[in-house]
């Protein structure tokens, strides 16, 4: 129990300093300041909206379809969103 707890401690202090010196990059390397927070809430948008949506996604899936149908959709969804309709575009655009 207690290495569970040293492990924890010692990844999320870890992810903690990643966080902020991506962000200090990212504030730095932006071309304008006077739009750098509307962009580093595009940033901040697209990687926890995934977080977000996964639960809502997989909730109707594994009780219909069961778990091993879920991984497939989830190889499946990330060739999909490259497309010039996708999200991951519309997001690129604001920058």
């Amino acid at each position: 129990m207690a290495a569970a707890v040293l492990a924890a401690a010692a990844l999320g202090a870890g992810y903690g300093v990643y966080f902020a010196i991506d962000q200090a990059l990212v504030t730095e390397i932006l071309p304008r300041e006077n739009d750098r927070g509307r962009r580093l809430g595009a940033m901040n948008t697209a990687g926890s909206g995934a977080v977000a949506a996964a639960p809502l996604i997989a909730a109707p899936i594994i009780p219909a379809a069961g778990c091993s149908t879920l991984s497939v959709f989830a190889a499946w969804l990330p060739p999909c969103s490259c497309g010039p309709s996708s999200s991951v575009a519309w997001i690129a655009q604001l920058f």
